[in-house]
């Protein structure tokens, strides 16, 4: 009977944490979409700190929506995922890194989108695929060169079943020695980083979408390049 008792009492603990969690995602949303409506409507020459403090919230966010993810949907069954749609290349990138616009302008960093077709993904899938390239794009234009540097997204030959995006900037790329730790949790080069966001984006590449995402190193003798590739959904 006592057994009964503690296995009840741990049911409705549980149930309580998950609807806690779900509460608290939600106002992450909340706390999420406001951020962008500030950086999306910060006036033309703001000050790049504020920005770059804003750009970090929003940083924050997305590290804390992909934990709490990771916690509420380790396996979603058929009916929660969704059927897969067909999205424009293009779009699903501009839908990651618009955000990031104005502080690109204020830095003088070109952000590129060179990414045609369309992919069958589903919502759950595609939104991953947003939050992985939006960590991805917030990195490179940290280091990308000040005044007349870049940050491209760029969609890569691959077989038809496959969507293969590779980011690069023209910074002064990772040290030797630094690239093997950088997937590291934990693991950061900047001040105030958390160290968890290509540990969270390549987990989220690889454990939710079943792809990869790797380290391709330099980019014509600089800058850093990043390659995500992961299997496509069928209609």
């Amino acid at each position: 009977m006592r057994e009964r008792e503690i296995f009840e009492e741990l049911a409705q603990g549980v149930e309580l944490a998950a609807h806690s969690l779900h509460e608290m995602r939600n106002r992450v949303a909340a706390i999420r979409a406001g951020i962008q409506l500030g950086i999306m409507r910060a006036p033309e020459g703001a000050e790049e700190e504020f920005l770059e403090s804003l750009g970090d919230a929003l940083d924050q966010t997305d590290h804390l929506d992909e934990l709490l993810s990771c916690i509420l949907e380790p396996k979603l069954d058929g009916s929660r995922r969704g059927e897969p749609e067909t999205y424009s290349v293009a779009s699903l990138v501009e839908a990651a890194i618009g955000h990031l616009r104005p502080r690109a302008r204020g830095r003088g960093v070109r952000l590129e989108i060179r990414a045609e077709g369309r992919v069958c993904l589903r919502p759950d899938r595609a939104r991953t695929v947003r939050q992985i390239l939006c960590n991805l794009a917030d990195n490179a234009l940290r280091f990308a060169r000040r005044e007349g540097g870049y940050v491209r997204i760029a969609r890569q030959p691959a077989s038809p079943s496959l969507l293969s995006l590779r980011v690069e900037d023209d910074g002064p790329g990772i040290p030797t020695g630094l690239s093997e730790r950088i997937f590291d949790p934990y693991f950061t080069t900047r001040e105030r980083g958390t160290g968890l966001g290509l540990f969270l984006a390549r987990r989220l590449a690889t454990e939710h979408l079943g792809g990869n995402l790797e380290l391709l190193g330099r980019t014509e003798d600089f800058g850093t390049s990043f390659q995500l590739s992961i299997p496509m959904d069928v209609r």
